[in-house]
């Protein structure tokens, strides 16, 4: 771009053929740069996702730009529909026997607190699937790879209970005008 004299900021201002051989240079360099970062891609095995993804760059392009309209009321019913789910999905975590001894000793469990899940797998349940055996030490953890490995009633709802609880305030709280 330095070897040409245009005014770049006003380019209808500048000579025609001195612009058309600007804009020949520019559009070989970008194909030169095409082929070097198509045959990456293919080297890398990220070829088949590039295709799939140039696809929707315009549209993503034109969303961002100039936005797309949510349909609050599908939002609201959306909210309800995922905080009834969540709701039902605590009552029935509430209703396991290990929960209500749980609770018994401690007066309430969070199924959204770490310590309070760990305490039932690890020490009520006697889960063996907690405890992670590192080089620095051990430590516990309920992580959904976890919990997916314990064959008990309730790591299904937690992770289920997480799952809905995510989706509610990523993909539709956000949504709603205001926020």
């Amino acid at each position: 771009k330095g070897l040409f004299k245009l005014d770049k900021s006003d380019m209808s201002k500048s000579d025609l053929g001195e612009t058309l051989v600007y804009n020949a240079v520019d559009t070989r360099t970008t194909l030169r740069l095409y082929h070097h970062q198509t045959a990456l891609l293919k080297q890398q095995g990220l070829h088949d996702a590039y295709l799939e993804a140039v696809v929707k760059q315009v549209p993503i392009a034109l969303m961002q730009g100039i936005g797309v309209d949510v349909d609050q009321i599908e939002v609201k019913r959306l909210q309800d529909k995922l905080a009834g789910e969540i709701s039902s999905l605590e009552q029935q975590i509430r209703e396991q026997k290990v929960v209500k001894a749980y609770v018994a000793d401690h007066r309430e469990f969070n199924p959204a607190s770490g310590p309070d899940t760990i305490a039932i797998f690890k020490d009520y349940l006697k889960c063996p699937e907690v405890t992670v055996v590192e080089e620095k030490g051990t430590r516990y953890s309920v992580d959904k790879n976890i919990l997916d490995q314990i064959d008990h009633p309730l790591a299904t709802l937690i992770v289920q209970l997480r799952n809905k609880a995510k989706m509610k305030s990523t993909y539709v709280d956000g949504l709603e005008l205001g926020n």
